[in-house]
Order: C-alpha cells, then structure tokens, then sequence
C-alpha cells in the first residue's frame, strides 16, 4: 500500500516555514510521505543551509523540497510584505496547479491531502481543483487568529470600518479568558508600509473565507495556553507546541545555516543571566535604532544575546560596529553574522512559571510589527512566576522567538517534557491529524 502523500505549503517567511517544517517531520514519523513547497527565493537558502548537515539527505528522507516562483523578480525587495502578498496571491496558484500535475506525472503517489497556512488560503483552492483535502494550519497564538475571524462582528460593533481602520479607540475582548487589545494594536494595521496595508487587511478577510474550504484548521498553540480562545473558536484543533525532535536535531528550514557557537556559550552561563534580543526575520533597523540599542545592551552590564540577520540594518557603520564589539568583548558568544540560533529559546509555558535550562532570558524587544505583540507578552506576563519585562516596540515573525520570556528545551528529555502533564493529549492530537491524513 502506498504512503499518504500530503503537501506542505507555508507562507514565505521564516516563522511560517519553521513549524509547519516540524510538523511535517512529525507526519513522516507517522508513515507519511511529504513534499514541502517553499518560494524559489526560500528553497534556495533552506537548501544552502542544510548543507551544513547534511544536505537534504539530513531531513530523514520521509521530506521531498519543492519550489514554485512568488512572483517578485530577483532582485525585489522581499521584506516588503505588502508587495510580497500581491505578487504571490496573484501568480502562485498556476505554478502550484503545474507542481501538483507534475508530482502526478512524474509517478509520485497522488496528493491527498495540502497543509496550507492559513495566509496562503488561494491554495485551497487549488487543492479542491484536484479533489485534494484540505488542512488549514495557524502558526502563531490563536488568540490572533480568532481576531481575524472575527472580523465581521468588529465592523458590526463599530469598533472598526470596512477597511479594517479602527473607528474607536478603546480596549475591547473578544471572549472571556482572552487578553484586551486595543484598536490601534489590530494586525492588519500594523504589517508593512501604510500606503500598502490595505493589502492586508484585504488578504486577512479573503482568507477567512477560503478557510471555509478547509476539512479542518489547526494551530500551533494548546488548550491550557489559550483557554478563552479554544472555546470561542472549538473547532480549531490545537497541536502544539511544535517540535521536530526531542533531541533537536533534525533540520526545521532554516534560511541560514545553524551556529551551535550560541548552544555552547548559552549552556555555560549561570540561569538567569542572560539578556535575549530578537527581532524576527522581517524587522528592519535603521543604523540609528542599532546603534541605541547597541548601546543599551552595553549599559546593562550584562551578558547578552543578540540574534543579528545579514540583512538586519543596511548602511551600519563597519568601525562603529568593530568598536562595540570590542565594547562588549567576553560578554557573549562572538559574533557570526551569518548564522541563526534554532530554537535554544523559545516561549513555552508550565504550571511552574518559566523554568530553563542553562541560560534564562531576562528580556526580550519586540518591534513593529507582529500580529498583536500583547497577546504574546501577557502570555508569559499573567502566568505565575513570569517575567513581566516588556519591550518598546513591535516585531515580525515567529511567535517561537519573540516572547517576554523564554526558555531553553530540555535536549535530555522527551517531546511533551517541557509542558509537565500534556505531553500525551499533545502527542495524541497529532496522532489525530496523522490518522485524519
């Protein structure tokens, strides 16, 4: 009997590859065979990023890498997310159409099911052309999600326009149990240029109707995370928190090769010592906002870690740059500007508080612009033991690697460990989703 063959499409940035990524992994440990699709642009830094380890040979073999074009030239600027949006909702669909024909042709076993994002609902489309099934996966808080969904009861309510503007200014909850927002913090309002976010807002309510199509929709959060959100929304499955491995070891998609420099370095600082910095795959500092952050960082007197894309802040003085480096010397681990820490510190939470191993975030900054950065703040902030340091600002990317706190896996433990007590029923909803596919 041939293995269920399903399709893996995420949205092309790095926060979205990265679970959906770890969820495939977990599909495969289930008997079931994968073909990931990423952007042209995408594929190619994955790619060059495994060789590091391995090459594709380094996924397990149960994970096949495919590409399709977004539809921007070459030399487009990517980390403009509103044209990012329209060129892939306009010319992916035909490209997808052509990959799934090709897999066919080509003697692939046939595609049953597509695990799309949710920001990528034209696939669903696609897929039900070819009577393919449809999973719809949300990598972030759910609370986000439901705020998306409820798009028509804000606009019912006053609370914004048709165009997603606030009318009001003032806090409001969705649900019971769900952390306030205000107005001016809605996500749609708060991604890409202003000139351009009406293309947002247009993706977001387009999107709420192509989940419509979906057999199921499922998120990368947990019940006793976001109570509130699980019972407004209870058809949402939760099957998070995501993690390819218990060891860690198995590749996520990475746009740039792993540092393990940062691993050795975390695990021999004393706990709660370290000042953690990330912004995410999309922010952009300008050279002055480096250059004050730097410099905060160094009057903190501690020692720190500071996730740096290549692309981070164009036009950063190079002397400036060496003589902080020279500023801060022994109070971090070097500093490769090439390299991305996989997961050492990420949000999680237990009955406990926040617990760690080797080295405990004190701090995080966030920076414009993240879909609702309250939501993930008082996720650790409200829980007993948090840290309720907050950051000045708004970021864009993976929830994984934004929060107030975080904390370090266990690399000695199992899948599950990290949240004492919900190990199985995670495990078991993923074995759910496995048999559903």
């Amino acid at each position: 009997m041939a293995k269920a063959h399903v399709l893996v499409l995420p949205m092309p940035c790095q926060g979205h590859v990265t679970p959906l990524m770890e969820l495939s992994h977990r599909l495969v440990d289930h008997g079931i065979e994968v073909t990931f699709v990423n952007t042209e642009v995408d594929h190619a830094m994955v790619v060059t990023a495994l060789r590091a380890s391995g090459g594709e040979a380094a996924l397990g073999g149960g994970i096949r890498l495919a590409s399709i074009p977004d539809g921007l030239a070459g030399d487009e600027d990517r980390k403009d997310l509103n044209k990012l949006i329209d060129a892939y909702t306009r010319h992916m669909p035909g490209h997808l159409e052509r990959l799934i024909a090709d897999l066919e042709a080509a003697g692939r076993p046939r595609v049953k099911w597509l695990v799309g994002d949710v920001n990528m609902g034209w696939s669903f489309e696609v897929a039900r052309k070819f009577g393919i099934r449809v999973v719809s996966f949300w990598p972030a808080a759910t609370a986000c999600l439901a705020i998306m969904l409820k798009i028509p009861e804000l606009i019912e309510d006053g609370l914004i326009d048709d165009k997603g503007l606030p009318r009001r200014q003032e806090m409001f909850q969705l649900a019971p149990g769900m952390p306030a927002l205000h107005t001016s913090q809605l996500s749609w309002n708060n991604a890409g240029a202003p000139e351009g976010q009406h293309i947002i807002f247009d993706l977001v309510t387009r999107n709420n109707k192509l989940n419509d199509l979906a057999d199921m929709t499922v998120g990368n959060s947990f019940h006793e995370a976001e109570a509130g959100a699980f019972k407004l929304f209870p058809g949402i499955l939760p099957i998070g928190p995501l993690f390819a491995d218990g060891e860690l070891r198995k590749p996520v998609g990475s746009f740039l090769p792993e540092d393990e420099r940062c691993v050795k370095w975390l695990d021999a600082q004393p706990n709660g010592s370290v000042v953690y910095v990330a912004f995410g795959s999309m922010a952009i500092l300008d050279p002055r906002q480096f250059q004050e952050l730097a410099e905060g960082l160094e009057l903190t007197g501690r020692p720190f870690l500071w996730v740096v894309r290549p692309d981070f802040t164009p036009g950063l003085s190079k002397a400036w740059l060496a003589e902080f480096h020279q500023c801060v010397a022994g109070r971090g681990p070097g500093a490769p500007r090439g390299g991305v820490l996989r997961i050492t510190l990420r949000v999680e939470l237990d009955y406990g508080g926040i617990a760690e191993r080797g080295a405990v975030p004190v701090l995080a900054l966030l920076l414009r612009p993240v879909p609702e950065p309250k939501l993930h703040h008082r996720r650790v902030e409200d829980r007993p033991g948090g840290v309720p340091q907050r950051g000045g600002g708004r970021d864009q990317g993976g929830a994984e690697e934004q929060g107030g706190a975080g904390r370090r896996r266990r690399r000695d433990q199992g899948e599950g460990a990290a949240v004492q007590g919900r190990g199985s029923p995670v495990r078991r909803r993923r074995g759910v989703l496995a048999r559903e596919l």
